[in-house]
């Protein structure tokens, strides 16, 4: 019984954590997208594209 009554808390923790991200992620794109623009991640800085050879 108590390792049933801890997997269902533990389970309860995970949904409310989750909850909380997903209401952060929609927050955040709320306040993003504002007007008629369309949110989107700022370009990579040149040092990412770049591919050297370990030789």
């Amino acid at each position: 019984m108590a390792l049933a009554t801890r997997t269902s808390l533990l389970a309860a923790d995970f949904d409310l954590a989750a909850n909380a991200s997903n209401q952060l992620g929609v927050d955040l794109y709320r306040q993003l997208a504002t007007g008629d623009e369309n949110p989107r991640p700022p370009p990579l800085p040149p040092w990412i594209g770049r591919v050297t050879d370990p030789r």
